[in-house]
């Protein structure tokens, strides 16, 4: 089906300028001071979000059969949809233990063993609605993979998920410490 490339795109493009525009509201009333924070380098975060997506795309894979081309295929790299499934499904099992994890720990299961944590900006801790917002966008981010072209270019690693949620992937203590 096309539709569902343009769609993805409209989605992106939205959630884009939505995180820019809450950063600049928040940071200009003062709502969310900023505190020197040691962000969690993008590597890191990148393996972190492998660990989490692993387990969860094993089990899509195994239930729906697919290939592991298909399971590495998101939706807008084809317009056979039934390909990009076991993807699909990968993430959002991704994006729903993300947050549980994250609401109830500050971290999921990669940050914790990389060193990772959730927090806001100005440190302390999250939110539960901050941490479904910031995995439902990382969850859009996984589905259309050149929305994530602004965390690339950003030193810090901050993304749309985190601009919009106003929170911080940082270093912490842990088991990789």
């Amino acid at each position: 089906r096309w539709f569902h490339v343009p769609l993805l795109g409209v989605l992106s493009i939205g959630a884009l300028l939505l995180a820019f525009i809450l950063r600049s509201i928040f940071t200009g009333l003062g709502v969310m001071p900023e505190v020197d924070l040691e962000p969690m380098p993008l590597p890191r975060r990148a393996v972190a979000l492998a660990i989490d997506a692993a387990p969860l795309g094993l089990a899509a894979g195994m239930a729906l059969e697919a290939s592991v081309t298909d399971l590495l295929t998101p939706p807008v790299w084809t317009l056979d949809v039934s390909r990009s499934l076991a993807f699909m499904a990968m993430t959002c099992g991704t994006v729903v233990f993300g947050f549980l994890e994250e609401a109830v720990g500050g971290r999921s299961l990669g940050k914790w063993l990389l060193g990772g944590r959730v927090v806001r900006r100005d440190g302390a801790r999250a939110a539960w609605w901050r941490h479904l917002l910031r995995n439902l966008l990382k969850g859009l981010l996984m589905l259309l993979p050149v929305a994530a072209i602004p965390t690339l270019l950003n030193r810090s690693g901050e993304g749309v998920p985190e601009a919009s949620s106003l929170t911080s992937v940082t270093r912490s203590p842990g088991p990789a410490t």
